[in-house]
């Protein structure tokens, strides 16, 4: 019969052999989830046509509890809906996804246009400021959104934000010409 008196463990590719017992780690990567924003957008004045306005979604800072970073990163764009005089559309905005726990914060800003008599939100006032917290389920290590929150620039909760504009038609100048003649009179 055979006994075994001892085990080395080798590494791969190595003539040297570990001490103790080896150790095997393995990670885990959660799977990216998506952010979806509901911001709507609305044009009084005139109906609105569909892809009419563009807006940029910036990341602006993330946090994971212990590190801060701050760098600024395009992260998605959008364009709205059609809709009518004073009516909300909704913008449309392309998927972003996060593939990390921590507090997202992003600047959704509406991108200047040109079409006359269209007053563009794209002042600093206007901008809406959206803090995102996303959490990891301890047992299963999922990523799930705990909370979406929505702010102006200066910092005011929107229960509803969106972007609003006021269409003004240019004035149409018309000239009028006329003349008088009197009869019998030279």
């Amino acid at each position: 019969s055979l006994e075994v008196i001892s085990t080395t463990y080798y590494p791969e590719n190595s003539s040297e052999a570990l001490t103790g017992l080896p150790t095997f780690t393995n990670t885990y990567t959660p799977e990216r989830i998506p952010v979806v924003l509901d911001i709507d957008k609305v044009l009084t004045g005139r109906d609105m046509d569909a892809d009419e306005f563009s807006f940029t979604v910036i990341q602006t800072e993330y946090t994971d509890g212990t590190n801060v970073n701050t760098d600024k990163t395009q992260v998605a764009i959008g364009s709205n809906t059609a809709a009518s005089d004073g009516v909300s559309a909704v913008i449309d905005f392309t998927e972003i996804y996060v593939g990390e726990a921590g507090t997202y914060t992003y600047e959704v800003t509406e991108d200047p246009g040109s079409r006359p008599g269209v007053d563009y939100a794209v002042e600093v006032a206007d901008r809406i400021v959206v803090t995102v917290v996303v959490e990891k389920n301890a047992t299963t290590g999922e990523l799930s959104v705990k909370t979406i929150e929505y702010r102006n620039s200066s910092g005011t909760v929107l229960a509803d934000p969106g972007f609003e504009n006021i269409y003004t038609p240019d004035p149409i100048g018309h000239s009028f010409y006329a003349s008088k003649k009197l009869d019998g009179m030279p």
